[in-house]
Formats: structure tokens, sequence, C-alpha cells
């Protein structure tokens, strides 16, 4: 029986189901791990912190894979680098130089206590995320 079949079988008991599902737990998972990859990228602009490797790859397989997290990417990229990025340019194929352009020498060392704190949350959120399954 198709969807329309139980659609019609349902309004003529008088239930009309939902439109909306409750979300997969996966997805909750992967919009979770977006966000958390997002804030630490936001920081890693700013040059308020490093990112592991396994960051760097998830970050990079997200860019590649989703293209409006790509999107979200570039933005932040045109507002803490400037115009002058290669991302202005319309190059959408991020390699991982252009992905990561800040080196580690750069990276700011006086960053408050409260901030660290919070770096080393997000860090440990999206690498306990990373290393669970959906």
């Amino acid at each position: 029986m198709n969807n329309l079949n139980k659609k019609i079988a349902a309004d003529f008991k008088g239930q009309v189901p939902s439109e909306q599902t409750p979300p997969v737990p996966e997805d909750a998972y992967y919009k979770k791990l977006g966000a958390y990859l997002f804030l630490l990228y936001q920081l890693y602009l700013k040059k308020e912190t490093s990112l592991e490797p396994e960051i760097q790859a998830a970050l990079w397989r997200r860019v590649h894979f989703n293209e409006d997290f790509a999107f979200k990417i570039r933005m932040l990229q045109m507002d803490y680098l400037g115009s002058d990025s290669a991302v202005s340019e319309g190059n959408v194929d991020l390699a991982i130089s252009g992905l990561f352009p800040i080196a580690e020498s750069e990276i700011l060392e006086a960053v408050c206590d409260q901030s660290q704190n919070t770096i080393k949350e997000y860090k440990a959120t999206v690498l306990e995320l990373l290393n669970a399954t959906p």
C-alpha cells in the first residue's frame, strides 16, 4: 500500500498523520557534530586554537560532502580572512591548505582561561562524536 492510500485511510478514520516526523538520531548526531566543527573552525580563524588532525579531517570531509556546510565555511573565511582569500575568487574545491590557511605559529597564546576551557570542551565533544558510531 502506498503513502496516499495510508493517508486516505487515516483521513477516513478521522486520524490525520502528522507531516513532521521526529528527527532520526543519526541526523541529530550529524547536526551536533557539524555545529561543534563550525564553532571550532570559527575559533581557529580567530587564531584562538589549533586543530588536531582528526578534527581537520572531519572538517575537510564535511566541506567536501555537504554543500551547505561548505558555503558556511566560505562565508566564515570571507569574514575573518578578508576578500583576498582564494574562497572569494569562487574556488569551491577547497584544498587542505585553503581550508586551513593559518600557520601553527600564528595561533594566539594569550587566550583567557574560560575560553581555553570552552575550547577544550568543544574538542573533547567533537573527538567523542567522531569516535561514536551514529
